[in-house]
């Protein structure tokens, strides 16, 4: 696992972010899934094709409780770009998740009895459009007429993050409003006015924001902001942001210049040469 695809994780691994997801996105904020009713579940299942084993990880997964029992198995997964494949992708997911329940010898005995349900969750951070399709294991699929009545259709539960209404961004709770505020302005103003809302878990943040816009200034600036104090707000966080890439705009434009000169130098010369050539 590489390290930006790491940071985008950690703050949605918070038990609290993680429920703040998935009670907006399906329950319209309502509180139905409490912090304390999660625990880490497991990311790795493997499948067998013809010749190998391969293994698969999910992005962040989380078991609901209740009393002592599972009563869920949620899965969230990030993406920045629309995939053709993401059906085949969640319903693989999935489907380990399934394996898992059925027993064998081998596993120790529990009091789980009872199966419980998977569902996974994909959010989209796409800002030009919206992730309409596909979004369906059907509209992967070439199937025959004769055959469509009897292939069993998978649904993917997308979450278009940047098109949401302002009054849904507006009920995420946890550290998570702000990674989705972000992506709300970029889609509907084409710029970022950070708020001055206290951050919560501020390197989880700036950690996910790197990761997903690939501007690692998010995640550098925050240890130096960390040690001169101050408060913990985006609007500190994007000051030395800002301050920052204009600093290394004009070291990038002082050593250009550098280079058009030697190159401006090299022309001149060999012009020299040349003339002197030809007297």
């Amino acid at each position: 696992m590489g390290q930006k695809d790491l940071a985008s994780k950690t703050l949605e691994s918070l038990d609290d972010v993680f429920s703040d997801i998935i009670n907006n996105a399906l329950f319209e904020g309502e509180n139905v899934i409490a912090p304390e009713a999660l625990t880490d579940a497991v990311l790795h299942s493997q499948f067998k094709t013809a010749k190998w084993y391969h293994e698969q990880e999910r992005d962040v997964a989380k078991y609901w409780n209740k009393c002592g029992l599972r009563v869920a198995f949620i899965g969230v997964e990030n993406q920045t770009t629309v995939s053709r494949y993401m059906p085949l992708r969640v319903i693989s997911y999935d489907g380990g998740a399934y394996k898992e329940q059925i027993p064998s010898r081998h596993k120790k005995k529990t009091k789980q009895k009872l199966l419980y349900p998977v569902l996974s969750l994909v959010l989209y951070f796409g800002t030009k459009s919206k992730w309409e399709k596909p979004a369906s294991l059907k509209e992967v699929l070439e199937i025959p007429p004769e055959l469509e009545p009897f292939v069993n259709d998978y649904k993917v539960n997308v979450v278009n993050v940047a098109f949401l209404d302002r009054e849904v961004i507006d009920r995420f709770k946890s550290d998570f409003w702000f990674v989705a505020d972000y992506f709300w302005q970029l889609r509907n103003n084409k710029e970022y006015k950070p708020s001055k809302k206290e951050i919560k878990n501020a390197q989880e943040v700036l950690q996910m924001m790197s990761a997903l816009t690939g501007d690692n200034r998010f995640e550098r600036v925050y240890n130096k902001v960390e040690k001169s104090g101050g408060e913990r707000n985006m609007c500190e966080y994007l000051d030395k942001i800002v301050a920052k890439g204009k600093l290394e705009g004009i070291r990038e434009g002082k050593l250009e210049g550098i280079r058009e000169g030697k190159l401006e130098g090299i022309r001149e010369g060999k012009l020299e040469g040349e003339r002197k050539g030809r007297d």
